[in-house]
Parts: C-alpha cells; structure tokens; sequence
C-alpha cells in the first residue's frame, strides 16, 4: 500500500552548507564581511521574488476583476503565500537565517511564525489606509471591517505574546526578575532598530521640509525627543510633518514598556492564588473603566499572563492544542470583527483569547505556523513592523508623481502593495542582521560584575519577548 501524504507544511531542516554564525575563529573583519554577504543574498532573492510577484499582480487580476477589487480580502491571500514563498527561498540560501530559524527549536514554535502573519496584517492595514491617504489628504480607520481590524488585532495579539512570554518566563523562576539586567536587555532589544526606523523618518522629513525650520527651535527640540524617545512618548509631527503617516506604529511601545517597567512587581503575584487575585483586578478595572484605552490595552497583556499559567497545566494542554479548535476560534474572531471592529471589545478579545490560547498549547493550523517559511518572517517581524510605514508612504507619493495614486486600478493598486510587501521584507532582512541582531546580542553579554551562568540565567528570564 502505497504511503498516506501527509498534508502538514514540513519544518524539517532544508539540506545546505553549514553557516559560520557562531564561528569562533572569524575575525571581526570576516564577521561583518559575512554580515553584509547574508544580507545581500536575502535582499537578492527578493528581488528575483519581487520581479515575478509583480508581473503576476499587474496581469492575473485582470482577468478576475471581482475577486481582486480594493477592498477585497483573496489579493491579501494571495500575497501572504507570496511572502512565504520568498521566506522560503531566503532560509534556503542564506546560512544565516538558516541557523536561525532551522539550529533554535523553539517550545512555542508556533508563536514564531503567528508574529510574522501579525507584521503582515498591520502592513495590509496600513496600506489600505495609505491609499484612500494619497486620495484625500485624510489619515483614517479604512471603511471595509476587514482591512479596518487586521491591524489592531494583529497588535491585541502581540500583546498577548508579550505578556505570554514574559510571564512563563517569570513563573519558571518562580516571580525572580531582576529589574536592571531586564531594563537593559530590553533597551538593547528595542532601541536600535527604533533608532534607525526614526533616522529614517526623519531622512523623509528632512526632504520634505529641505533646511527650513517651519516650527520655533524650542518645539523642534521637544519633537525630536518625542521622536527618539524610544517609544516612551508617542511621535506625531516632525518639524510641520505628521508622522503618523510615515511610521505611526510605534505607538504601541508606550504599552509595552509600561508592561516592561511594571513586570518586575507584578512578578509577586507568580503563585496560582495571588495571580487569581491579580486577574480578578484587571477585570474588574477592565469591566468598570471600560472608556480608558490604557486600561483596555493594557488587559491584553494579562491574557497571555492568563495563557501562561493555564498551558503550565499538561491536561489544559491536551484540551486545547487542536488546529480545528484553533480554525473554530478564527472563525469566531473573524465573525466578531465583522460585528465589531475594535479589538478592545470584548466580543473580539474572547475568540482571540481562545486562538492565541489553543496555538499556544500546540495547534499550529497543520503545521503553517512551524515551518521554516513562517519562522522566518517571524524572526523579522520587529523590522517589518517598524520598516513597513515608510516603505508604504514612500513608494505611494512616488507613485502619486505619476498619476493620482488614489485613481489606481484594482490591479495596479495590488501590484503596488505586492512590491511594497516583498521590498519590506527584503529592507527587514537586511535590518535584523546589521541592526537588530548585533543588539540581541549585545543585550545578552554578561553584564559588569555578573559571572557568565547569573548572566544566563537573566537571560532566560528576559528573552526576546514579542519584539
């Protein structure tokens, strides 16, 4: 009898030279010469990626015009797999992102590919926004209920991760987290992509504006440091030009690092009995001030701290971990976004509680989310999320030179989605290996006065988070 095929997307290692990441002899010299060669090779293969993507976005959709209008959801498909695609070809033939996402098995792999999707979603979310931006001047909530909720659910999701994360790693060491070698990680974790995200905004700006200062020198200041604030101050206008256009995602860092600083103290409650005191807490202020956003994203949180203390439990895992019950919850999720388009609402943050709750107790829709492709766009996602915004704004007013951007035809709207798509995704490449690695490791060398296993030991605590 001949074999039954197995359907699962595979996630077994794809057969190459070995990498020389962790290579002891190379010389500084060597290392950053490999740096820019890794680099250079992915942004190669999403060029040959991106040229075919192209063709196929600006013909195919010409047949079908139904199915491919603005506001529909098949081009979007269509696209992910697309991305896939060139996640695939890029783990094959680079040794680095090989290593990567091949040699470090992850316990919640799932999580690892979930958060390449997310980036993507908040990318489809903004492009949409920046057509109908180009067409009337307006920055605003997209009118279709899908491309209007991707984005901030991708983001509840993220939260959720963040929370998850941290708190499984506060619970195995059972509520020890030192604050300072956790402040400092996440500095280096955070800080030197946002800086080169923020350097760039303000390249953008600069060309906008030339040398002439259309603010007094005392608020361009207090701009630039809300700019380079890390995120602890929300950026929205830069010398006359609203930001928020060209990277306004940096908005939900001010969140995160209130989770960051607050980690530490909310740590106590790691035991079972105090943390259900804890959560009783947060849905109680969640039910009775349900006007403040701050609450209401900050209750996102404690539904992976939630996730994290239940998937402890062997037997919650069994009941959950099923990709047809993680299918069912997406279909909840998608069924209350089209009732309700806020993430904050709870009718949204139940279903997406149940998805995130069954992916992490091991579903992973038959295999998608832990194959090397996803894990891929996972491992970028921070430089997707931060490098999307000015990519999208870029290549929109360049395309508004030549004609009215707002004008485009369904399918010359979605060729230039797909070419901003695969151009993010190469830029994010490039990024997480010149920016974005060098500072995880950085953020992992012992710090001054710790021996190298209470180093390792921090660093299990603090991880990598979401981001």
């Amino acid at each position: 009898m001949p074999p039954v095929p197995s359907w699962r997307f595979s996630a077994d290692p794809i057969p190459a030279r070995e990498s020389t990441l962790h290579g002891e002899s190379q010389t500084g010299g060597t290392q950053l010469a490999n740096a820019f060669a890794s680099a250079g090779a992915a942004s190669a293969h999403w060029y040959f990626c991106s040229t075919g993507g192209i063709l196929w976005a600006m013909s195919f959709p010409q047949m079908m015009p139904g199915l491919f209008a603005i506001d529909s959801v098949l081009p979007c498909a269509l696209i992910t797999l697309v991305l896939l695609g060139a996640g695939a070809v890029i783990v094959r033939c680079s040794g680095f992102y090989r290593t990567l996402v091949i040699g470090h098995p992850n316990r919640f792999g799932s999580l690892d590919g979930l958060r390449g999707f997310l980036a993507f979603a908040v990318f489809f979310c903004h492009a949409h926004v920046n057509y109908f931006f180009v067409k009337t001047g307006q920055w605003e909530v997209p009118v279709s209920r899908f491309y209007a909720g991707i984005g901030p659910v991708a983001v509840a999701l993220f939260f959720m991760i963040t929370g998850f994360l941290f708190w499984t790693k506060a619970i195995a060491k059972d509520g020890k987290i030192p604050p300072i070698p956790m402040y400092v990680s996440r500095f280096w974790r955070v800080a030197p992509m946002y800086v080169c995200s923020m350097l760039v905004l303000s390249v953008v700006v600069l060309s906008q504006t030339g040398m002439h200062l259309n603010v007094s020198g005392a608020r361009l200041a207090g701009q630039l440091c809300r700019v380079f604030s890390l995120g602890l101050l929300t950026p929205k206008e830069l010398n006359g030009i609203g930001t928020v256009p060209i990277n306004g995602a940096v908005w939900t860092l001010y969140y995160e690092w209130i989770f960051y600083i607050a980690l530490p103290v909310l740590a106590l409650c790691v035991k079972p009995r105090a943390f259900l005191v804890m959560l009783g807490v947060a849905i109680c202020l969640r039910v009775g001030i349900s006007g403040s956003k701050l609450i209401q994203w900050m209750f996102l949180f404690a539904g992976g701290m939630t996730a994290a203390q239940l998937v402890a439990q062997e037997r919650v895992r069994r009941l959950f971990g099923h990709d047809w019950l993680a299918a069912g919850c997406l279909v909840l999720l998608g069924m209350a976004m089209a009732y309700s388009g806020s993430p904050q609402h709870l009718v949204v943050v139940i279903p997406s509680f149940g998805l995130f709750l069954s992916l992490v107790s091991g579903a992973s829709f038959m295999g998608l989310l832990t194959c090397p492709a996803a894990r891929m766009l996972g491992t970028v996602s921070y430089s997707i999320y931060l490098a999307h915004g000015v990519v999208l704004y870029t290549i929109f007013r360049a395309a508004n030179h030549f004609g009215p951007a707002g004008g485009m035809t369904p399918a010359t709207y979605w060729g230039t989605v797909l070419g901003c798509a695969l151009t993010v995704l190469g830029v994010s490449c490039v990024t997480y290996r010149l920016v974005e690695h060098p500072g995880i490791e950085r953020g992992r060398r012992p710090m001054r006065g710790k021996s190298p296993v209470q180093a390792e030991a921090v660093g299990e605590v603090v991880g990598e988070g979401a981001r």
